[in-house]
């Protein structure tokens, strides 16, 4: 999609990322018993050790094109903050979206204010993490 920036510009300081053993508070995945790596999907979320004020989020699964988590008030996405990661190329290449649905129906505008810090995604054997 065009709402792709590889480099998004945070419009404010970013904390500190976390840790690589991180324990996720809120956790949704594609089966109660699937670890992080084995699920067909993973969503981690905690608040940032270094400033409480900031959420940290892990997003992790098997796709070929794009991954991403929806924020709606309602289950049809309209008026939805939308986050992910996309394969923009061959190469395993991501660009990082942070992307607005908006209650018209138009999907995936990008956001005026790029309030996330994006900190590590790759690309690997059909897993995006």
């Amino acid at each position: 999609p065009d709402t792709a920036s590889n480099e998004p510009i945070p419009t404010h300081p970013c904390p500190s990322s976390p840790s690589p053993s991180a324990v996720y508070r809120f956790t949704a995945t594609s089966s109660p018993n699937c670890v992080q790596s084995s699920c067909d999907y993973f969503l981690g979320i905690r608040t940032n050790d270094n400033d409480p004020t900031y959420l940290d989020f892990v997003l992790e699964g098997s796709a070929t094109g794009w991954i991403g988590v929806g924020f709606a008030p309602n289950p049809a996405m309209a008026s939805a903050d939308v986050l992910g990661c996309v394969v923009v190329d061959s190469t395993g290449d991501l660009a990082f979206v942070d992307a607005w649905n908006n209650a018209g129906g138009h999907s995936n505008v990008r956001d005026t204010i790029q309030n996330v810090c994006p900190h590590s995604a790759s690309y690997s054997n059909g897993r995006i993490q």
